[in-house]
């Protein structure tokens, strides 16, 4: 991918497939993170938006496993068709549950 196709593109699942195998889990969870605040952020329920926060927080070592599933789970039980649930479940964990990323 060159930087002018970076620029200009709108293909998020491309972006992040470019980028996954040149860096760091801790950057590729927070770029996700971004994205679904970009792309979700005024849709998002107060739990989403919860599991971003811990998201970040265990990029960056400040909170463990179990603060970061238990977050996920309340999310869940609100909003678990919500358009943002694929991409939100892996910028908390790092690996896709659904076959594509919806962002």
């Amino acid at each position: 991918m060159t930087e002018e196709e970076w620029l200009t593109t709108a293909d998020y699942y491309l972006m992040i497939g470019y980028i996954r195998s040149k860096t760091s889990y801790r950057k590729l969870r927070l770029c996700l993170c971004h994205i679904c605040r970009q792309l979700y952020g005024s849709t998002m329920v107060a739990e989403q938006h919860e599991l971003l926060r811990f998201a970040e927080l265990f990029a960056d070592d400040l909170c463990d496993k179990k603060q970061l599933t238990a977050a996920e789970r309340r999310m869940r039980k609100v909003a678990s068709f919500h358009e943002a649930s694929g991409t939100l479940h892996w910028a908390a964990h790092g690996s896709p549950k659904v076959g594509r990323i919806r962002c």
